[in-house]
């Protein structure tokens, strides 16, 4: 090994595509990365295979394995010039009506998202070249629907169904993600990223039998098990996509991860956590609480939202994560149901760009106009419950007795 000083770094420490100048032996004299080589997920599950917690490196490829910045080099998520870079801005719509020509739009764009990874899914083991050309051109086609009419696109995502529950849910996180990335005021390439991300995440359940993508279905003790490793089999299937980058690759790696540590699949804090990761576990927990789930219906968009809000107190969500997602959806999510305070029920349709709790609204069976709750005298007393959703509402005892670890599969 090299003639100076070594560091220890644990293995959940590691960015997964971090290279090192000089060759890593474990205490046998055994090669476990060598010098240049990316470390990949595959690549550490084989070094953690080994009994290797940790790897003993220079202070030099200390810092780059933790993905710190070294002497003279530029942080991983910007570029040297990403912060002169004009931002991307969504369009503020007020309380413009519903384009039918634009929903019709959206509505295509979603469905061919929605088809591209099941394609992907149906591939898995051999992606064919065609595949990939349609996939990188899903990102910056869901990223110009967000930019025309954000609230828009949102309920489009919600309509749009598939019997590919998996890919539509795929699709679905790649488009919150981007708008979330959006409100963040992040550059283009990284809004792409979170897009990109949101796609492939969960591409590694395809691997697994179908009821892995079901997230009605009851695991066994094994079979939840072999489910935690799914963010490491969907690195690896995405391995093949040579146009995925090593820190898109990251990101897919760390959706499941929790900023105390309590995620999976390898237990990493807020330190280490890729931005764009954090903004992808909110959406995905948001998914999660408002689709069905193992003898539950889904929640109710709002009470979904106030968990998350209370988790995000317990440091289970990035607080500036969460809060950019709270203000592109709004507390009360567009297309749901509210009673106003003087008794009329009305339908979210518009986020309210300075208020995440007033948003525009238009009352059922009246001629008026949208009322934008932020100028108005009227306000929301409370959500109501569309029995078309099969939606249920989380008491004060729920609320009580939840947790986030709710949110992964259960077991039968």
């Amino acid at each position: 090994m090299q003639d100076q000083a070594n560091v220890r770094v644990g293995l959940d420490e590691i960015r997964l595509g971090a290279t090192c100048k000089y060759d890593i032996h474990d205490e046998n004299g055994i090669l476990l990365l060598g010098n240049g080589r990316p470390l990949t997920a595959v690549v550490r599950d084989q070094i953690i295979e080994r009994g290797v917690s940790f790897l003993e490196v220079s202070s030099e490829d200390a810092k780059a394995l933790r993905g710190e910045k070294p002497s003279g080099v530029q942080p991983l998520r910007r570029t040297q010039s990403s912060d002169a870079l004009p931002k991307l801005r969504l369009t503020n719509r007020g309380s413009e009506p519903y384009s039918d020509k634009r929903a019709a739009a959206m509505r295509q764009q979603v469905a061919s998202a929605i088809g591209v990874i099941s394609n992907l899914g149906e591939q898995i083991d051999g992606i064919s070249n065609s595949a990939v050309h349609e996939l990188c051109g899903i990102p910056k086609s869901l990223l110009a629907m967000v930019e025309e009419d954000s609230d828009q696109s949102f309920l489009t995502s919600c309509c749009v169904k598939s019997e590919d529950h998996l890919a539509r849910r795929c699709a679905r996180m790649s488009l919150l993600a981007i708008s979330t990335a959006i409100e963040l005021e992040m550059s283009e390439d990284e809004v792409i990223q979170a897009g990109t991300a949101g796609l492939l995440h969960d591409l590694g359940l395809y691997r697994f039998p179908e009821k892995f993508r079901d997230p009605r279905k009851l695991l066994n003790h094994n079979e939840a098990w072999e489910y935690r490793r799914h963010p490491t089999m969907s690195v690896d299937a995405v391995s093949m996509i040579t146009s995925i980058s090593n820190e898109t690759r990251l990101i897919i790696h760390q959706v499941h991860e929790r900023p105390d540590g309590s995620g999976y699949p390898r237990g990493i804090r807020s330190n280490v956590i890729h931005p764009v990761a954090s903004i992808l576990s909110i959406v995905d927990a948001y998914l999660s609480l408002t689709d069905p789930g193992p003898a539950r219906p889904g929640y109710l968009p709002h009470d979904a939202l106030i968990f998350m809000l209370h988790e995000c107190g317990r440091r289970m969500f990035d607080a500036a994560a969460m809060r950019a997602f709270l203000n592109q959806i709004t507390l009360y999510p567009i297309g749901s149901r509210v009673e106003l305070d003087n008794g009329s029920i009305a339908t979210v349709m518009r986020r309210c760009h300075s208020n995440y709790a007033t948003p525009v609204v238009v009352v059922e069976n009246e001629s008026e106009s949208p009322i934008e709750l932020a100028s108005s005298e009227r306000s929301i007393m409370r959500p109501i419950v569309d029995q078309e959703t099969s939606q249920i509402r989380i008491t004060k005892t729920m609320m009580g007795a939840m947790s986030i670890d709710m949110l992964e599969p259960a077991l039968g």
